[in-house]
């Protein structure tokens, strides 16, 4: 961005602007919000007579970027043409980075437009026209190429394909220093491991998370450590899947040790996710205990993050102190204060998580028990509807099991009522489970 950016041009007059005012114009219209204003400024910037390359280059580029972000995709695709066009033969150092950008964006347009071979002679015209500048921000372009052809590849089912475009990215700008490309190497590594593990290669997928700690783990850029950590978490994910769920549980104790006192909110998600994740292997261990002393951990430390990533992963924390509450409850049905305050806490949890949750079936199905037990029955009904008109079948299937752990004497109710409130919603008899078959009496 040239420098005149920021400046005031009240006490210019238009007439006087050059091309570094017009498009500097234009960026001021662009994130005041008056993006017709701010193309026609980007027109103007690249037709001025005199524009050096770089600025008219720019111009065009961020003409473009505005019509993508308007939906005209054709006329976004068209900057792009006349950009290489105009510059693809040009000089100027700070013209071929528009070029280079202009064909990568080209070629995610043409994923946009489903014309995927298309995309894929883009990056390669890329990594053909720049794959020996010695530019740090061209070499960020030719990397971005080349992860995209992975991705590209390894979406179509082409392993070997995808894992020579990500390995040809660690060859090429493995040893390079600047942070804009080493964060595409990593980029390249993970998308490489989480392609292998999918292929069941787990060992090689762990060993490419292993790869970005090795490479950047003490890396200062915030861009890079994000990266660093969701390795981790992914190596976490990994071991819990297929080697070992303690193993998983330090995986993810070492993303909190390292990253645990992060600020970046991109880094504070990876943070809460492992701890979640930890929460979760420490249950399936049977170290409920354990399990409920991590989500209470999550509450207290990221519960008022305005992050909605973060607050995503709190959600299923608080979900999980809503369930282990209700269980709870459960186990101390015969003493009914202990049980009506422990049922109480479990649906001040659910209700927190509810607003934030991308689980929302599961989460107003939990609240629905949580009700139902506690006498609140149309409040019950209303949230089981909901939880059953998004999550269907399985949702009916996993509340009526829930009703079957730690039974007390109102499940045979509950199971009748979640019947009776599937008939309601679907106009159809409930999917078959034992004890649900009988409607609840008039």
């Amino acid at each position: 961005m040239v420098d005149v950016v920021g400046r005031d041009l009240k006490d210019i007059p238009e007439s006087k602007y050059t091309a570094d005012h017009l498009y500097a114009k234009g960026i001021t219209e662009y994130y005041s919000g008056r993006k017709e204003s701010a193309l026609d400024y980007f027109a103007q910037a690249a037709a001025f007579v005199g524009a050096s390359d770089e600025i008219a280059a720019k111009a065009l580029f961020a003409k473009a970027v505005s019509l993508r972000d308007a939906g005209r995709y054709a006329e976004e695709l068209a900057g792009y043409d006349e950009i290489d066009r105009r510059f693809g033969n040009s000089p100027d150092l700070g013209a071929q980075r528009e070029v280079a950008s202009s064909l990568v964006n080209k070629g995610l347009g043409f994923v946009r437009e489903g014309r995927k071979e298309d995309a894929l002679a883009a990056y390669a015209e890329v990594v053909r026209r720049y794959g020996s500048s010695s530019d740090p921000a061209i070499q960020e372009k030719v990397a971005m190429a080349l992860v995209n052809t992975g991705a590209h590849h390894g979406g179509e089912g082409r392993l070997e394909e995808a894992l020579a475009a990500y390995e040809d990215v660690v060859h090429r700008f493995g040893g390079f220093d600047d942070r804009a490309v080493q964060e595409r190497v990593a980029l390249a590594l993970f998308n490489k491991g989480i392609a292998l593990e999918g292929a069941g290669r787990l060992q090689e997928g762990l060993a490419a998370y292993e790869e970005i700690d090795r490479r950047y783990g003490t890396s200062p850029d915030p861009g890079i450590r994000e990266q660093v950590a969701m390795a981790l978490v992914c190596r976490g994910r990994a071991l819990g899947r297929k080697v070992s769920l303690r193993q998983a549980i330090a995986a993810y104790d070492e993303v909190d040790r390292r990253f645990g006192s992060a600020t970046e909110s991109g880094i504070q998600k990876l943070v809460v996710l492992a701890l979640v994740n930890k929460g979760m292997a420490l249950g399936n261990i049977g170290k409920d205990k354990d399990e409920l002393a991590v989500f209470d951990e999550v509450e207290r430390r990221f519960g008022v993050c305005s992050s909605p990533e973060v607050q995503r992963h709190v959600a299923t924390a608080r979900n999980g102190i809503g369930c282990d509450r209700l269980i709870q409850a459960k186990v101390l049905w015969k003493d009914v204060t202990q049980r009506t305050e422990a049922l109480n806490s479990a649906l001040e949890a659910l209700d927190r998580a509810l607003p934030h949750t991308t689980d929302k079936d599961m989460v107003l199905g939990n609240r629905a028990y949580t009700l139902f037990l506690l006498g609140r029955f149309e409040e019950a009904r209303e949230s089981m509807r909901q939880a059953l008109l998004l999550g269907g079948k399985h949702r009916y299937t996993c509340e009526a099991e829930v009703a079957e752990l730690t039974t007390v004497p109102e499940d045979a109710d509950f199971l009748r009522f979640l019947a009776d409130t599937w008939r309601e919603v679907h106009g159809t008899e409930p999917p078959g489970f034992p004890g649900v078959g009988e409607a609840a009496p008039a």
